[in-house]
């Protein structure tokens, strides 16, 4: 699983949520790895580091994205959080594919 580009604004009051959907991920066994905006680095992206099977980067101060994409099996979710918070749902092995492509070459440019 990647997820890829959240702020803080994707967290905001839903904080008890992700983390039983996190608790339900890593009991399965699945992994993350987190590409975040750098000011979303307290608390989010340092609570998310806590979760097993769970890895964490950020993308370089300054580099706001309220956008984000999250990607696992087949499906491929691209969100914005800003305004009128909307998701499209991609669910193509293909796509997924593709998508998982793009975020090993992000992962890439930045260091824990």
């Amino acid at each position: 699983m990647w997820v890829i580009g959240i702020s803080q604004t994707a967290y905001q009051g839903l904080l008890a949520y992700f983390e039983d959907f996190h608790r339900r991920r890593y009991g399965k066994g699945i992994k993350c790895r987190y590409l975040y905006n750098e000011h979303a680095r307290k608390p989010v992206g340092e609570k998310s580091a806590t979760y097993p099977l769970s890895e964490v980067r950020y993308i370089p101060e300054g580099m706001v994205t309220p956008g984000w994409i999250e990607i696992y099996a087949d499906t491929v979710t691209i969100g914005l959080n800003k305004g009128r918070s909307f998701s499209v749902v991609i669910q193509n092995q293909e796509v997924a594919n593709s998508f998982k492509i793009y975020a090993k070459l992000l992962w890439s440019f930045w260091k824990p």
